[in-house]
């Protein structure tokens, strides 16, 4: 006779280390899938029931919870999303386990910031966007999850009111960045807007305030001169950079033509902001002087993930750069100038 008790479903099961690998993923991106957090912490796995489990088991403790999947709010789980892929629930922290994360990061309130309230509900398609580039440069042997903030102020004047939004900040001294600005844009407003954020950028990094460690009279707070120092390197003080901090817009959302003219399209907007001085000698032997120059590099998402960061991927914007894809690091290193 066929039983007729009910079948119990096992709970699922999950160690305290991949619980907190999912805190920290969650601590820095704010939403990600299941399989966005495998390839961060778990990326030698395939399937990623593993994380599942812990979200779930996470998701049970009131830890983290899941407001919406990748199909956006018309979509169904599992159905395609815009990508033509399965959808996938979206995770979040819970408001009271932000400051878990932060000490599992080892940020405080201001660096780990706020959760994505509702962010799953309409898809993230821009933090799925953030979250692949973070995937493409940690997949491709740069940095780790602990090496990248998102959504991160950087004011333009001291009352904080106006500021410069980063999508991401990735810090892998070890790897040759101390510091890189990531902005992503997903072809939807226009390039005049990515243009008007770089300009923002340059004012940002021309921005001087009173230097924290010598603190300075009434006068040199006023005239910002003698004792000032750039407000960024206040903001990351042990970078080490020659000049200003590097950005680098990753680009998606749209077919190969029409990312290629937006991306001619940002370097022709921003000139102003990237292009060195051309210096001269009395020898007309000249040279190029990135002072006060924004080092732009630019590359699309689908590029990046097949190249990675190391591989020919990146465009810088400068002169005599011509338009052929290079490394990072190279793409990053100024040529012709006075010191070479």
């Amino acid at each position: 006779m066929a039983s007729t008790e009910a079948r119990v479903k096992s709970k699922p099961r999950s160690t305290v280390k991949d619980q907190e690998d999912v805190l920290k993923v969650l601590g820095v991106l704010k939403v990600a899938t299941a399989t966005q957090i495998l390839h961060l912490v778990r990326p030698h796995l395939s399937d990623n029931k593993v994380m599942r489990n812990a979200l779930l088991v996470l998701q049970a403790k009131g830890k983290v919870l899941s407001e919406g999947n990748t199909a956006g709010p018309a979509g169904r789980f599992g159905a395609p999303d815009r990508n033509g892929e399965p959808s996938q629930k979206l995770w979040s922290l819970t408001a009271a386990e932000l400051d878990a994360a932060g000490s599992l990061l080892g940020r405080d309130a201001q660096e780990i910031g706020g959760r994505a309230r509702g962010a799953g509900q309409g898809g993230a398609p821009h933090a799925m966007a953030v979250n692949a580039t973070i995937v493409a440069f940690t997949r491709g042997g740069i940095g780790d999850i602990t090496s990248w903030r998102t959504e991160v102020p950087h004011a333009l004047a001291a009352t904080g009111k106006q500021n410069v939004r980063a999508d991401a900040v990735l810090r892998a001294k070890e790897a040759g960045l101390p510091l890189l600005m990531v902005e992503v844009d997903r072809a939807t407003e226009p390039v005049q807007r990515l243009a008007d954020k770089v300009a923002s950028y340059a004012a940002c990094y021309r921005r001087q305030v009173n230097n924290p460690a010598t603190p300075g009279t009434w006068t040199v707070r006023r005239t910002g001169q003698e004792g000032s120092v750039p407000y960024w390197q206040t903001l990351y003080p042990d970078s080490g950079l020659p000049g200003w901090p590097p950005l680098a817009f990753v680009f998606t959302g749209a077919g190969p033509r029409a990312l290629h003219n937006r991306i001619q399209e940002l370097a022709t907007l921003t000139r102003e902001h990237w292009a060195a001085d051309d210096r001269q000698f009395d020898d007309d032997d000249g040279y190029l002087d990135f002072t006060d120059k924004v080092p732009l590099v630019l590359t699309t998402l689908d590029r990046l993930q097949a190249h990675g960061p190391h591989g020919p991927a990146w465009r810088r914007v400068a002169q005599e750069r011509g338009a052929e894809f290079e490394p990072l690091l190279t793409a990053l290193t100024d040529t012709r100038t006075k010191a070479a």
